[in-house]
């Protein structure tokens, strides 16, 4: 089985888990990750983001899809940190209205 490459956390609002070593960390504020940080528990490199309806998203770039690690790393080369907040709240919303939230 493939290693998990994102991870969803519900509880608490500034608090994301791990996919690799499931530790819960509070990152002490908010995160809309453009360039990758490390898991505080086991180093992992990783990105975070704040979603909507109170979902933190961590994802292992690593262990993306291809397709997925191409976007991120396309995004990361292409766009400033503004320009990737406007995407990823852009694609909330586009899964929000169509059913996908």
């Amino acid at each position: 089985m493939a290693a998990e490459w994102f991870a969803v956390h519900t509880s608490g609002r500034n608090t994301f888990r791990c996919p690799a070593c499931s530790v819960s960390s509070d990152m002490g504020h908010a995160c809309a990750d453009h360039h990758p940080s490390t898991c505080p528990s086991c180093r992992i490199v990783s990105l975070h983001w704040s979603a909507s309806h109170g979902r933190n998203i961590t994802i292992i770039p690593t262990a993306a899809p291809a397709a997925v690690r191409r976007l991120i790393e396309w995004a990361q080369d292409n766009l400033d940190e503004l320009e990737a907040v406007e995407v990823w709240i852009a694609l909330e919303e586009l899964a929000s209205r169509t059913g996908g939230d």
